[in-house]
């Protein structure tokens, strides 16, 4: 542990399922190649900190910190956009097909349920007004900034 904050940045830029390219195991340069893969979000409690959980092409999951997201170039490139398309064809037949709704009602799954907001039995108007009217700095604040001009 040295105290430093590790950068979180490779979780801020990569949403769930974004296209990444990886490294698979110890890099020989200038000969290991990035690999197309998938990112399934931080791996909790596994490696380092800045681990993922990759998707790879045949559908099983690895565990790296060496990756990075597509760039624009990348995802415009006619080479990676075939290699993403057969990446997609392979992992979806090893994976099998998508879940749909009718699927989760087929086996009584309800669908994403409604929001109940949180009511709090200390609540009351003053407490946590409601928000119906634009959120200034000035309104409800007892503790109003006033900026003094004084003379010179």
């Amino acid at each position: 542990m040295s105290g430093e904050t590790a950068d979180i940045s490779q979780f801020c830029e990569l949403a769930w399922y974004n296209w990444i390219m990886y490294r698979l195991g110890t890099i020989d340069y200038p000969d290991e190649p990035l690999r197309l893969g998938k990112c399934l979000g931080p791996a909790i409690d596994v490696r380092l900190a800045m681990t993922a959980m990759i998707l790879q092409q045949n559908g099983e999951v690895v565990y790296h910190s060496t990756y990075c997201p597509l760039t624009v170039e990348e995802g415009a490139d006619a080479a990676i956009q075939k290699s993403m398309i057969k990446f997609s064809e392979t992992a979806d037949e090893r994976l099998g097909e998508k879940l749909t709704r009718a699927k989760l009602e087929e086996v009584s799954i309800p669908d994403t349920s409604e929001y109940v907001p949180y009511v709090d039995e200390d609540q009351n108007e003053r407490t946590f007004p409601d928000l119906d009217e634009e959120v200034t700095p000035v309104k409800g604040d007892e503790y109003v900034h006033v900026l003094v001009m004084l003379p010179q």
